[in-house]
């Protein structure tokens, strides 16, 4: 590593466990008890590149337009907004009482822009989420009332009562220690995330 140079690792809050009920929120000194496989290969990770000094971002669920994502990588809300934009109903399992944490991809670029343009003194590790969690049923109730606001169209959400995925417990994360660097953070709202999302993948009909 060049002396100077800042090194960004963009990590994952699956590090802290996936599927385990934990004290919420999480700390980035809370233990690392990762039980998927996603959850392993990020831990690893950062005890690997420890000796390099890094600025890791222990990431809750990244939303936005990312682009180019295979159909198991997509988040709840790309599921939404891509079945909104082909006017079909909102899928939702056991209610939708499931919670996330979601943060904007938009947010993330805006940050790391600003570690770049102002360094904080290394190593250091950070939670970056929204810092509270919201259900899967209000996710998508967002989805139908801004596809209604854009287009006015009626969005149906279809309740089934049970999922092959399994279930994960609430996870959300502390954000105290990156609010103190970016007090503005987070500074997209989940609705207007959402309304993003759907006004460009409404631009490319």
């Amino acid at each position: 590593q060049t002396e100077g140079t800042l090194f960004i690792y963009l990590s994952s809050f699956a590090v802290y466990s996936s599927y385990q009920k934990r004290s919420l929120p999480l700390y980035e000194t809370d233990a690392l008890l990762p039980d998927s496989a996603y959850g392993k290969l990020k831990a690893q990770a950062e005890k690997e590149i420890a000796p390099y000094s890094p600025l890791t971002l222990r990431l809750a669920h990244v939303y936005g337009m990312q682009g180019g994502l295979p159909p198991q990588e997509k988040k709840i809300i790309d599921i939404f907004t891509e079945a909104a934009y082909h006017q079909q109903s909102l899928t939702i399992y056991n209610n939708g009482q499931e919670q996330l944490d979601l943060v904007h991809i938009g947010d993330i670029a805006r940050l790391i822009a600003q570690l770049i343009a102002t360094p904080p003194p290394l190593p250091l590790t950070w939670n970056v989420g929204s810092g509270r969690m919201v259900s899967v049923v209000h996710v998508a109730t967002l989805v139908q009332k801004e596809y209604f606001a854009l287009t006015k169209r009626h969005i149906v959400l279809h309740f089934l009562p049970q999922s092959f995925k399994k279930e994960k417990p609430p996870r959300w994360i502390s954000l105290k220690k990156v609010r103190a660097f970016a007090p503005w953070f987070p500074g997209i709202s989940l609705q207007e995330g959402i309304r993003h999302m759907l006004e460009y993948t409404l631009d490319q009909q």
